[in-house]
């Protein structure tokens, strides 16, 4: 009789239970993202999408980790893939970005611990916790030389690129990796070639000495490159 009494209570705290997790019984998970180092660039949050939801992250100021969750949980079973939204790759190859700040890019962390896949189905690990980096757009610097008919020439972007070694009748050149917004940059030549002077000249700075910021208009068309260093017989 007691044994009769007890399963009806039994079953009634099973289903409280399953109800608890999520409607229809189903568990439900969170979808939680931290993104880190968010530059305060001003110009717009990154938001993540994902089974039809937004999320906004705006940077903080000292760069700190911001760590959200989507508006609505997902339930056990269902696929999910964060992404900023609007990101597409298409057909040719390239990438249109998505809702990113313009000099920054932001994907899925591939640093460990935090290389959690940001797809998957919900269910498969204990909680989903994705983690975003994001890091500044580099910008080329560099432009063209002339008249460099002997090795030995070295260049330099101030302290931060260099010096790079230019060899003989190179008629073009690229240095560091690139610049970030709104950055100084200041090309300077390290060590003349054998038999030759070379000046630097160009850059979107006053005083055409290959110096400048890189700039809103600079980055529109991918960089600096109008800088010239021009190589002459030493008198």
């Amino acid at each position: 009789m007691k044994f009769s009494l007890a399963r009806p209570a039994l079953a009634l705290a099973v289903s409280a239970m399953l109800a608890s997790c999520g409607g229809g019984g189903k568990a439900t998970y969170p979808i939680t993202v931290t993104v880190r180092n968010l530059q305060n660039m001003q110009d717009g949050p990154l938001v993540l999408s994902t089974n039809g939801m937004d999320l906004s992250f705006t940077a903080a100021n000292p760069v700190a980790d911001i760590t959200k969750s989507f508006p609505s949980e997902i339930e056990y079973g269902q696929t999910f893939n964060v992404i900023p939204k609007g990101y597409v790759v298409n057909s040719d190859g390239t990438v249109t970005r998505g809702a990113q700040p313009e000099h920054q890019n932001c994907s899925p962390s591939t640093s460990y611990p935090y290389n959690f896949l940001a797809n998957g189905t919900a269910g498969q690990l204990a909680k989903i916790q994705i983690y975003y980096d994001c890091s500044p757009v580099l910008y080329t610097l560099g432009g063209t030389i002339t008249g460099l008919t002997a090795d030995g020439l070295t260049l330099t972007n101030g302290s931060t690129d260099g010096p790079i070694t230019v060899a003989a009748n190179t008629a073009s050149f690229t240095i560091g990796s690139g610049v970030p917004f709104n950055t100084t940059y200041g090309i300077s030549v390290v060590t003349q070639p054998t038999g030759l002077s070379c000046s630097v000249s160009g850059g979107n700075g006053s005083q055409n000495n290959g110096s400048g910021v890189m700039d809103e208009a600079a980055t529109k068309v991918g960089g600096v490159t109008n800088i010239v260093v021009s190589c002459v017989p030493k008198t």
